[in-house]
């Protein structure tokens, strides 16, 4: 008979502000809390431990291989998980590094602004609006009128 000594508990890793992923499964979901083929529970360890009693007093282990079955089908169900959670962390670090990237490329329009050269492009667009204005209203105040006199 085996017993499980660790702790249920499963911790959580926040990856962003909010999505939390769990970093593990817990030993006796894993290894312990196995269903049978007879609708009850049992662990792996007991179950191979039967395996090989059964096989060692020659009889058939019967059901059990069945039970052995199930009992890697959690395995390789816990496995498929954890490669699931690992696929989500680090879509979420590609996610993370470019939000990161994005706000760097931001920060550096601002902090690495050529200030003379902002100053004389402004200037530059205000003399240009200025003239253009200048210009609109010396041929506003013109009509066909105007050109017969």
């Amino acid at each position: 008979m085996y017993v499980f000594n660790g702790d249920m508990g499963r911790r959580h890793i926040q990856v962003s502000a909010d999505r939390t992923i769990a970093d593990s499964d817990t030993g006796f979901s894993v290894f312990m809390d196995i269903q049978t083929s007879g609708g009850g529970a049992r662990n792996l360890f007991d179950t191979v431990d039967q395996i090989a009693d059964a096989l060692e007093a020659g009889s058939a282990p019967g059901t059990l291989l069945d039970d052995l079955d199930l009992a890697m089908q959690n395995v390789l169900g816990t496995r498929a998980s954890a490669g699931a959670r690992l696929n989500a962390v680090e879509e979420q670090e590609l996610l993370n590094e470019s939000f990161i990237l994005s706000m760097e490329a931001n920060r550096s329009k601002v902090q690495d602004l050529d200030y003379a050269e902002a100053l004389t492009r402004f200037s530059q667009q205000e003399t240009a609006l200025q003239a253009a204005q200048q210009v609109f209203l010396r041929l506003e105040g013109l009509s066909l009128f105007n050109l017969m006199r």
